[in-house]
């Protein structure tokens, strides 16, 4: 069976018709909105010449003028609600797809791939700018326990629930992002050590101080290991804090040494090792 590349950005229920009018779209390279004006432009013109025939003619009987004039109130209106609606549930269904390509399903996060693809974006500028950044690494502590005692259910809420608490501590213009399984990345631009430390920590103590409550009434504690490191150091020629590769290798490996001291702690990346975060 042959596939149209345009039709994959569409649900499966969608009506033919609708399939239809996105190839004709594409075939034509044109806007939307432009060929919508297009089909009620024509259809007003035919509409109009058929009426000013019937006006001009020999006869002016007006058993044939009534039915032109109605032509263009018959024709237009429809058309133009047609298509507008078409190009509406169009951008529905685009916004939709984009979203589901972008975001991960469970806690409604940037995906792993999104989140590369901003955090180079948000480099790019803070390097161009000279402003600090620094990059929070996340990972629930236990959490296979908690699949595994209680269920994936009872992990999935887990995972949303550290989710939105890390979205609370999020500011406009920091990128957060789920980087897989039950870490979590946090990306935080012009902010100094001090600053990035106090977020980790507000953080940490959030998700210690929320109990998660599962569906049979029963509360769980849960915690988590942060590993905090530069991204970008202005005025330092370390490369560490020039290049994104090793920024991202000193967040997790201050993160995994958060996890051998004994977890539910903070690990901050220097330039000689790590630093533990006092609580």
């Amino acid at each position: 069976m042959n596939t149209f590349p345009g039709d994959a950005s569409l649900p499966p229920e969608s009506p033919r018709v609708l399939v239809l009018y996105r190839r004709l779209i594409v075939a034509l390279g044109v806007p939307r909105t432009v060929l919508a004006l297009t089909i009620a432009v024509v259809a007003l013109s035919l509409s109009l010449a058929v009426l000013i025939r019937a006006a001009t003619g020999a006869s002016l009987d007006p058993a044939r003028l009534l039915p032109a004039a109605l032509i263009p109130a018959l024709i237009v209106p429809p058309l133009s609600w047609l298509s507008i609606g078409l190009i509406a549930r169009l951008d529905r269904s685009e916004r939709a797809q984009q979203h589901l390509a972008t975001h991960d399903s469970l806690t409604e996060l940037c995906n792993r791939r999104e989140f590369f693809q901003r955090m180079a974006r948000v480099h790019e500028r803070a390097r161009r700018d000279a402003q600090s950044a620094w990059l929070l690494m996340l990972d629930m502590d236990r959490f296979k326990q908690i699949n595994d005692e209680f269920g994936h259910l009872a992990g999935d809420r887990a995972l949303r629930q550290v989710a939105d608490l890390c979205r609370a501590e999020t500011r406009p213009g920091d990128v957060l992002g789920r980087y897989g399984g039950d870490e979590f990345a946090l990306l935080m631009v012009g902010l100094d050590r001090a600053a990035a430390g106090s977020i980790a920590a507000r953080l940490r103590e959030r998700i210690v101080g929320t109990p998660l409550h599962l569906s049979d009434g029963r509360s769980l504690t849960l915690s988590a290991s942060i590993g905090l490191a530069p991204l970008l150091c202005p005025g330092v020629t370390d490369p560490a804090c020039l290049r994104l590769d090793k920024a991202i290798g000193r967040a997790d490996d201050a993160l995994r040494q958060a996890k051998r001291l004994g977890r539910d702690r903070i690990c901050v990346a220097e330039p000689r090792g790590c630093e533990t975060l006092a609580a």
